[in-house]
């Protein structure tokens, strides 16, 4: 199986091969062919608009070129194709993108600027090193691939060189870094990050080969420079193995680990387990495959001495070695498992009793406690709910939601707990989960603790309560 960045690669190559031959040969085939791989790869990787709407100004600007040249019926082909292969498809993605960008869906990156998001994280990611020199290595390749362009436009006659097929490379790969510094500045978005942005890897590096390409007719030892390539095959062999995809390097948790905490699960309500939001779908996978009875990863300020057991990589557990012992490692990934030192006792604040929904109700939310925060800045607090429910369908699609909210009533920070990760079945079954709320903030007024039941299913919390606690800081 093979994820949409990876599929969308193939399906660019196959749409940049065939824009190729449209700069040396034309076709309206190849422009039907062209378009609609490139378009795709836009539904596996909606990064790639940017692409999609650079190929359609290089097939117009090839169109318009060479109007004199081709007949009308291929004319009259090549306007609808363009249409409604080109324009009319990149319309949409584009309107799709404001849309989840409006929703708060594009949150992969950062807008903390192209060279620290973008260059260093597909240097990363594409070397497995924080070596700079591999990151200036690229800027090198990028230097020399934009003076090979700027030469073109020098020598050329009338912008002919924008539908040169040599340099096809080079016009995407250069539009595509103005383009995305542009979007980034008007419309805020992010920066694309790592696997997010790898498209750029390939348009760099056919840039760099068609330079070249182009420079030995004149420059007989440009060769010597060229040696410099044998890196990426060279890396490819000493980095490849066969034990591990780079999965399990990265984001992966040991069974053991899992195994661990549930020896030291002894109360009705599970351990808490700290960790960056990235170990949450390991995590919540195999306590759904367990019952769901363990805990959520607690990410909320990572990282942070709150909980009685964090999962952390070897680089981050300085951090945590005053309050915590190593008890589990693995070795591929180079994760430890660390149990705190003394669990931080907690002080009862407040608890509700006796809740239930008197019956069958679809109501979209249900409050499970709620108060003011006023004496509690900067305390870190435990919520620990126990509710008994019966949900006939499957699965049951609802949050229990921890709010802390600001004067203005907006929220500040939001935590939650999902029915459908830990498991199918809700009936007749006792919910006993946790939600730690770290360190909460100056400006917080309030807090709300709720069922969101997102589909509004019916569904009856028979019985339940809710206890607020708060933490008694060791650190």
């Amino acid at each position: 199986m093979c994820r949409g960045y990876g599929i969308s690669m193939a399906l660019l190559m196959g749409s940049l091969w065939y824009l190729w031959l449209i700069l040396k040969d034309g076709g309206w085939r190849h422009y039907f062919l062209c378009l609609l791989f490139i378009f795709l790869a836009v539904t596996a990787n909606l990064t790639l608009i940017i692409t999609f709407l650079l190929i359609i100004v290089l097939l117009l600007l090839h169109f318009l070129f060479n109007f004199k040249k081709t007949g009308i019926k291929t004319r009259i082909i090549t306007i609808i194709l363009l249409l409604f292969a080109g324009f009319l498809p990149a319309l949409f993605s584009v309107i799709y993108l404001f849309l989840l960008k409006k929703n708060g869906a594009l949150y992969y990156g950062t807008t903390n600027g192209f060279w620290d998001v973008t260059v260093k994280s597909l240097v990363r990611a594409l070397t497995v090193s924080e070596n700079m020199i591999f990151v200036y290595m690229a800027l090198v390749f990028f230097i020399f691939v934009l003076l090979t362009y700027i030469a073109a436009f020098i020598r050329s006659k009338k912008f002919l060189f924008l539908i040169e097929k040599n340099y096809l490379f080079h016009f995407l790969l250069i539009g595509n870094i103005v383009a995305t510094l542009m979007v980034s500045k008007i419309l805020h978005t992010n920066y694309p990050e790592d696997r997010v942005g790898l498209y750029f890897f390939p348009l760099l590096i056919g840039s760099v080969f068609f330079s070249l390409d182009i420079l030995q007719k004149k420059i007989r030892w440009i060769w010597i420079p060229s040696l410099l390539l044998l890196f990426f095959p060279v890396h490819f062999i000493l980095s490849l193995n066969l034990t591990h995809n780079t999965f399990f390097r990265s984001d992966r948790i040991p069974y053991s680990f899992f195994n661990d905490v549930q020896k030291y699960h002894k109360s009705i309500q599970p351990p808490t387990v700290g960790g960056n939001y990235m170990r949450k779908l390991c995590w919540s996978f195999m306590n759904f495959e367990n019952g769901g009875k363990e805990g959520r990863i607690q990410d909320d300020d990572y990282p942070n001495p709150d909980a009685d057991f964090q999962i952390v990589k070897k680089a981050d557990s300085g951090f945590f070695s005053r309050d915590y012992s190593v008890i589990d490692e693995d070795g591929v990934s180079g994760k430890y498992l660390l149990k705190r030192k003394k669990y931080l006792d907690k002080e009862i604040l407040s608890e509700y009793k006796g809740l239930h929904t008197n019956g069958e109700i679809n109501d979209e939310f249900f409050t499970l406690s709620e108060g003011r925060l006023d004496t509690l800045k900067h305390n870190s607090l435990y919520l620990g709910f126990n509710l008994l429910l019966t949900h006939k369908e499957k699965p049951f699609i609802a949050w229990v939601v921890v709010e802390v909210r600001g004067s203005d009533d907006k929220s500040i920070k939001y935590e939650f707990i999902a029915f459908d990760w830990l498991r199918e079945n809700w009936n007749n079954v006792l919910f006993a989960n946790n939600i730690l709320v770290h360190d909460v903030p100056e400006n917080a007024t309030t807090f709300i603790a709720y069922i969101w039941n997102i589909h509004k299913k019916k569904y009856t919390l028979q019985s339940g309560s809710t206890s607020i606690y708060r933490l008694k800081k060791d650190y």
